[in-house]
């Protein structure tokens, strides 16, 4: 995750968040879409294959598919060759 610098949009094991580092004003919706932080902002990464089927982690990592059509700030595509050894470390840390 500090490699590929998620701790930049994401937190983790309370490591990381858009808060801490600066970057929160990014994730601007498109429309007036009211969500709060806790829809805006990227989700937590603590314990998420408790929380996504690890399959669609890998999905996500791997292609970014538009799950949150209403946000300006899209996940970035990592393609296989990061997303396969960042799969595998969240299926083995959670």
């Amino acid at each position: 995750m500090a490699r590929l610098n998620c701790y930049a949009c994401h937190a983790r094991d309370s490591v990381g968040s858009p808060l801490e580092n600066g970057p929160a004003d990014w994730f601007q919706t498109i429309g007036a879409v009211d969500l709060g932080d806790e829809g805006r902002l990227p989700p937590h990464l603590t314990a998420a294959v408790a929380k996504l089927k690890p399959a669609w982690l890998f999905r996500i990592l791997n292609e970014s598919p538009k799950v949150r059509p209403y946000m300006a700030t899209p996940m970035p595509r990592f393609g296989t060759t990061h997303a396969a050894p960042l799969h595998s470390s969240f299926l083995q840390s959670d």
